[in-house]
């Protein structure tokens, strides 16, 4: 995920912490950590697991925001109008959002890691895109721009646009069970909102 081990204000990407070494002892481990972290939503266990440039934590720290923003999106919304309503959000029409996460941990023991010295590199299983990892004081961390896909490249653009999206769903969050606001009207509401910012216009 990042080529080097760094602590910057504000994003946390691969350190010295001890508590955390265990989980990155080997390159398989840290893969593990970063998708079991991933997958339960724990934003500071992601970002431990990266390393790289700032621009390329800040990018995944981005993204990790807007799937932690939308599982409380999700949460709110069933709470609100209950799993039928959340489906709403997932079909056409709208704003046709997503959290199906694939899990595909129990394959990663077949994965094969090529080790040389203090990097490492593979695939996950069923993927073509072969991820890179540093060691550093004992543990393996991924480089976090093989694990930015989409867009055009401009990792800046691409983390304005998922804080801008996470912002969204803040502000429309606070609009669920209002008088007036059903799960569908929301939805065709926050997708006209998404529209333009997934265009790219209006971008800082």
């Amino acid at each position: 995920m990042l080529l080097a081990a760094c602590l910057l204000p504000g994003l946390t990407g691969c350190g010295g912490k001890a508590k955390t070494a265990a989980g990155q002892a080997t390159p398989v481990a840290a893969v593990r950590k970063w998708a079991t972290c991933m997958l339960e939503f724990d934003k500071a266990g992601f970002m431990e697991s990266l390393t790289g440039s700032k621009t390329e934590l800040r990018a995944a720290e981005a993204f990790m925001d807007y799937l932690c923003t939308l599982k409380d999106f999700k949460d709110a919304v069933v709470k609100s109008y209950g799993e039928r309503g959340w489906r709403a959000f997932e079909q056409e029409g709208g704003a046709k959002l997503s959290l199906n996460l694939s899990d595909n941990r129990q394959q990663l023991d077949k994965a094969q890691w090529k080790v040389s010295g203090d990097s490492a590199e593979g695939s996950l299983p069923g993927e073509s895109k072969v991820l890179h990892l540093t060691r550093k004081s004992g543990r393996w961390c991924i480089h976090a721009k093989d694990i930015l896909t989409g867009g055009d490249g401009d990792l800046e653009k691409f983390a304005s646009t998922w804080s801008r999206l996470a912002a969204l769903l803040r502000e429309k969050k606070r609009r669920i069970g209002q008088p007036g606001v059903t799960a569908e009207s929301l939805d065709k509401e926050l997708g006209a909102n998404m529209l333009p910012i997934l265009l790219g216009r209006g971008q800082p």
